[in-house]
């Protein structure tokens, strides 16, 4: 039928189940709950662990790893027990620089799996332009160019706030989008099953009409 040729030219397999498991997924990775948005983020995962049978978009792997810096910055702390300021001092230096290397690992990967797929022409696009193309802020692929190449990152403050940006724009872009998707083809869906039982009540009509002459 028209309904199924259009089914098996437009097929996508994807992990989740129906709309409402993706939904709820959407809603707890976002959620400010932070257990319920670790079980979110270990659902991806093993998602992307079994991506050959059923492979995951780099989007919703970016979104883990986003989200797992901020758990990891937010979380972190400094022990107690710490009797002497010089060593609390110490540490307090060195979990920031750790902090601040994840902030940087993540916005590189993003950035660059984002913009690298859309490098399909014969001399390679400047990153500032393909940024525009999608909507990304030109800031986050200069830090992401200062975590690169530069021997300073950038301060925690800005990395924090890149990351935040970074998290809205795969959630407008990604995650809305796909739940607005779903939703647009499952009424397509039932515009083709109208269309079709209009056409067959009038194939079934001219038929008795035949029938009668």
């Amino acid at each position: 039928t028209k309904k199924e040729r259009k089914l098996q030219n437009s097929l996508i397999v994807v992990p989740w189940k129906d709309e409402q498991e993706y939904d709820e997924l959407k809603t707890t990775l976002f959620s400010d709950d932070t257990e319920l948005a670790q079980l979110s983020m270990r659902k991806v995962k093993i998602w992307m662990n079994l991506q050959n049978n059923c492979p995951v978009q780099h989007v919703m792997e970016y979104t883990v790893l986003l989200l797992e810096a901020q758990l990891f910055d937010q979380g972190r702390s400094i022990s107690s027990d710490m009797s002497s300021s010089y060593n609390t001092h110490v540490n307090e230096n060195a979990i920031e620089f750790i902090v601040q290397q994840n902030y940087c690992m993540v916005l590189i990967r993003f950035i660059n799996g984002l913009l690298d797929p859309l490098q399909n022409s014969v001399y390679a696009i400047p990153l500032m332009k393909l940024c525009e193309k999608i909507g990304i802020p030109k800031y986050i692929v200069e830090m992401r160019h200062q975590a690169t190449h530069e021997r300073i990152m950038p301060c925690l403050e800005m990395l924090r706030f890149a990351v935040s940006n970074c998290l809205t724009w795969v959630r407008k872009n990604y995650w809305d989008m796909e739940a607005f998707e779903l939703q647009d083809e499952e009424e397509e869906e039932d515009d083709d099953d109208g269309a079709e039982e209009a056409d067959l009540n009038d194939k079934e009509k001219k038929e008795a009409k035949q029938k009668q002459k």
